[in-house]
Protein backbone atom coordinates (compact mmCIF):
# COMPACT_ATOMS: atom_id res chain seq x y z
CA UNK A 1 0.00 0.00 0.00
CA UNK A 2 1.16 3.46 -0.65
CA UNK A 3 0.01 6.89 0.20
CA UNK A 4 0.48 10.20 -0.58
CA UNK A 5 -0.72 13.84 -0.80
CA UNK A 6 -2.58 15.44 -3.78
CA UNK A 7 -1.60 18.99 -4.23
CA UNK A 8 -2.37 20.60 -7.76
CA UNK A 9 -3.56 17.24 -8.63
CA UNK A 10 -0.14 16.12 -8.11
CA UNK A 11 1.59 13.50 -5.59
CA UNK A 12 3.44 14.80 -2.74
CA UNK A 13 5.27 12.96 -0.42
CA UNK A 14 4.29 9.82 -1.61
CA UNK A 15 5.36 6.43 0.83
CA UNK A 16 5.43 3.14 1.31
CA UNK A 17 5.04 3.73 4.97
CA UNK A 18 1.88 5.06 6.77
CA UNK A 19 2.11 8.78 7.48
CA UNK A 20 0.15 8.30 11.20
CA UNK A 21 3.33 8.90 13.44
CA UNK A 22 5.62 10.30 10.68
CA UNK A 23 3.39 13.29 10.36
CA UNK A 24 1.42 16.37 11.82
CA UNK A 25 -2.35 14.86 12.05
CA UNK A 26 -3.45 17.67 10.05
CA UNK A 27 -1.13 16.81 7.05
CA UNK A 28 -1.64 13.21 7.81
CA UNK A 29 -5.56 13.77 6.94
CA UNK A 30 -4.48 15.53 3.50
CA UNK A 31 -2.60 11.84 2.72
CA UNK A 32 -4.57 9.19 0.16
CA UNK A 33 -3.63 5.60 -0.70
CA UNK A 34 -2.33 5.93 -4.47
CA UNK A 35 -1.46 3.04 -7.06
CA UNK A 36 2.53 1.67 -6.02
CA UNK A 37 4.03 3.33 -9.33
CA UNK A 38 3.06 6.79 -8.30
CA UNK A 39 5.95 8.94 -7.34
CA UNK A 40 6.61 12.26 -5.92
CA UNK A 41 5.44 14.68 -9.36
CA UNK A 42 3.10 12.19 -10.45
CA UNK A 43 -0.26 14.01 -11.90
CA UNK A 44 -3.41 12.60 -11.51
CA UNK A 45 -5.89 13.59 -14.22
CA UNK A 46 -9.14 13.77 -12.15
CA UNK A 47 -11.45 13.07 -14.86
CA UNK A 48 -10.18 9.41 -15.25
CA UNK A 49 -8.58 8.73 -12.09
CA UNK A 50 -5.53 8.17 -14.03
CA UNK A 51 -1.88 8.94 -13.04
CA UNK A 52 0.68 10.07 -15.17
CA UNK A 53 4.50 9.59 -13.94
CA UNK A 54 6.32 13.06 -13.81
CA UNK A 55 8.48 14.16 -16.74
CA UNK A 56 12.41 13.08 -16.65
CA UNK A 57 14.33 15.99 -14.48
CA UNK A 58 16.57 17.65 -16.38
CA UNK A 59 20.09 16.76 -16.47
CA UNK A 60 21.83 19.07 -13.64
CA UNK A 61 24.36 21.05 -13.92
CA UNK A 62 27.76 19.75 -13.52
CA UNK A 63 29.25 20.73 -10.88
CA UNK A 64 32.62 22.41 -11.42
CA UNK A 65 35.94 20.19 -10.54
CA UNK A 66 36.48 21.38 -7.02
CA UNK A 67 40.10 23.02 -7.42
CA UNK A 68 39.57 25.03 -4.14
CA UNK A 69 38.13 24.88 -0.62
CA UNK A 70 34.81 23.52 -1.40
CA UNK A 71 33.63 24.01 2.25
CA UNK A 72 34.60 27.25 3.21
CA UNK A 73 33.67 28.34 6.86
CA UNK A 74 31.43 31.59 6.66
CA UNK A 75 34.12 33.98 7.36
CA UNK A 76 37.03 31.88 4.45
CA UNK A 77 33.56 31.97 2.20
CA UNK A 78 33.29 36.05 2.85
CA UNK A 79 36.58 37.32 3.26
CA UNK A 80 38.75 35.00 0.51
CA UNK A 81 35.81 34.55 -2.50
CA UNK A 82 35.34 37.63 -2.99
CA UNK A 83 37.25 41.01 -3.69
CA UNK A 84 36.92 43.95 -0.87
CA UNK A 85 35.08 45.65 -3.69
CA UNK A 86 32.72 42.89 -4.46
CA UNK A 87 32.07 42.39 -0.59
CA UNK A 88 30.93 46.10 -0.56
CA UNK A 89 28.70 46.12 -3.25
CA UNK A 90 27.47 42.67 -1.60
CA UNK A 91 26.52 44.51 1.92
CA UNK A 92 25.05 47.61 -0.35
CA UNK A 93 23.18 45.24 -2.16
CA UNK A 94 21.49 43.25 0.75
CA UNK A 95 19.81 46.97 1.85
CA UNK A 96 17.57 46.37 -1.73
CA UNK A 97 17.70 43.15 -2.73
CA UNK A 98 15.73 40.51 -0.66
CA UNK A 99 17.48 37.55 -2.03
CA UNK A 100 21.08 38.72 -1.31
CA UNK A 101 19.70 39.69 1.78
CA UNK A 102 18.64 36.30 2.28
CA UNK A 103 21.25 34.60 1.16
CA UNK A 104 23.80 36.71 3.59
CA UNK A 105 21.63 36.22 5.83
CA UNK A 106 22.26 32.33 6.25
CA UNK A 107 25.44 32.65 5.92
CA UNK A 108 25.52 35.12 9.37
CA UNK A 109 23.61 32.83 10.78
CA UNK A 110 26.36 31.62 13.87
CA UNK A 111 24.73 27.90 13.15
CA UNK A 112 26.45 27.53 10.00
CA UNK A 113 29.87 26.21 10.33
CA UNK A 114 30.41 25.57 6.74
CA UNK A 115 29.40 27.51 3.49
CA UNK A 116 28.82 23.96 0.91
CA UNK A 117 29.81 25.24 -2.75
CA UNK A 118 28.33 21.82 -4.37
CA UNK A 119 24.62 22.48 -2.68
CA UNK A 120 22.39 23.61 -5.51
CA UNK A 121 21.08 26.62 -3.31
CA UNK A 122 24.60 27.84 -2.89
CA UNK A 123 24.83 27.23 -6.85
CA UNK A 124 21.71 29.18 -7.29
CA UNK A 125 22.40 32.15 -4.97
CA UNK A 126 25.63 32.64 -6.45
CA UNK A 127 24.74 32.42 -9.96
CA UNK A 128 22.25 34.93 -8.92
CA UNK A 129 24.37 37.70 -8.34
CA UNK A 130 25.05 37.83 -11.87
CA UNK A 131 21.62 38.56 -13.04
CA UNK A 132 21.44 41.60 -10.64
CA UNK A 133 21.51 44.73 -12.48
CA UNK A 134 24.27 45.78 -12.03
CA UNK A 135 25.42 42.84 -11.82
CA UNK A 136 27.53 41.72 -8.59
CA UNK A 137 29.75 39.06 -9.91
CA UNK A 138 30.80 38.54 -13.72
CA UNK A 139 30.16 35.15 -14.66
CA UNK A 140 33.60 33.96 -14.53
CA UNK A 141 33.97 35.28 -11.10
CA UNK A 142 31.09 33.36 -9.96
CA UNK A 143 32.48 30.69 -11.25
CA UNK A 144 35.50 31.54 -9.77
CA UNK A 145 33.80 31.52 -5.89
CA UNK A 146 31.65 27.84 -6.51
CA UNK A 147 35.31 26.14 -7.59
CA UNK A 148 36.06 27.17 -3.98
CA UNK A 149 39.33 29.30 -5.54
CA UNK A 150 40.07 32.44 -3.73
CA UNK A 151 39.43 36.19 -5.25
CA UNK A 152 42.18 37.78 -7.73
CA UNK A 153 44.04 40.50 -5.69
CA UNK A 154 42.80 43.61 -5.41
CA UNK A 155 44.10 46.39 -3.85
CA UNK A 156 42.18 48.85 -0.86
CA UNK A 157 41.24 46.84 1.75
CA UNK A 158 41.35 43.59 3.89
Amino acid sequence: MKYARIVNNAAADATTEDPVGRFHPDIVAQFVEVPDDVVDGSTLDPDTGAWTPPAAPPEAEPVPEAVGNMRPTPPEFKAVSFTFAERLALKAARQTDDVVADFFDLIDDPRLTVVDLTLPSTRDAIGYLTTTTPALLTPERAAQVLAGLPAPSSSGGA
